[in-house]
């Protein structure tokens, strides 16, 4: 099975997989890494290889994170470049998470990752009112 961590400011990461195992129910090879106030960069990338150590990925490690460019991001830049065992994607929301969660044990990490993606894009939508009353008079 494949393995996630999920890896952002503050505690979105802990909350998006509480919300997302209420869905999905309690999940495996599932980590997170909070990069919290007062941190340095060091302890990050510390914690961050405990975790990516601690997943019991033979297949690889697909990794989400908050922000392109953020400090989550660039520390794991530097950590997993050149390493085709990990996939990394910026602008992780439930959708995305949903989506690795429910198809990480059929699919190789590539396939996931695309899929990822999708999921991430199609779960950005702007909900538009139509007033009622005006669509009673255009019919």
């Amino acid at each position: 099975m494949l393995g996630i961590l999920v890896c952002t400011h503050g505690m979105a990461a802990k909350g998006m997989v509480n919300s997302a195992e209420m869905i999905c129910g309690r999940q495996t090879n599932l980590r997170t890494v909070a990069f919290k106030n007062g941190e340095t960069l060091d302890q990050l990338s510390e914690n961050i290889k405990r975790q990516l150590n601690s997943l019991n990925s033979q297949q690889g490690t697909l990794i989400l994170t908050d922000i392109k460019g953020g400090s989550p991001f660039n520390v794991l830049v530097g950590i997993i470049l050149n390493n085709e065992q990990y996939q990394l994607i910026t602008g992780v929301n439930l959708p995305m998470l949903l989506e690795a969660l429910i198809n990480r044990q059929q699919d190789g990490l590539i396939a996931l990752t695309k899929k990822v993606l999708i999921a991430g894009h199609k779960g950005i939508y702007h909900y538009k009112f139509v007033n009622s009353k005006k669509l009673e008079e255009e019919f």
